[in-house]
């Protein structure tokens, strides 16, 4: 089973306004959920590189983004 940490990356981590999703693969989509599971962005794409400004408050999030039918998942600090 492959690694999320080896598939996406997302730097700065943590962030402030924006952050750059960079993959290894192909995404179809990112999802980024607050810790209650709240799901507060969500984006369909085709591309292996994307800035994303969500506009997301100071907190803890979890990133998913999917591909390939698999789905995998870091955590985002945004100050």
């Amino acid at each position: 089973m492959e690694e999320a940490e080896s598939v996406f990356t997302l730097s700065p981590n943590p962030a402030h306004d924006e952050f750059v999703v960079e993959s290894s693969k192909f995404i179809d989509q990112i999802i980024i959920y607050d810790l209650t599971g709240r799901e507060m962005y969500q984006q369909t794409l085709n591309s292996k590189l994307e800035t994303l400004n969500p506009k997301l408050s100071a907190g803890i999030y979890l990133v998913q983004v999917r591909n390939d039918q698999r789905s995998y998942t870091q955590m985002l600090v945004v100050e």
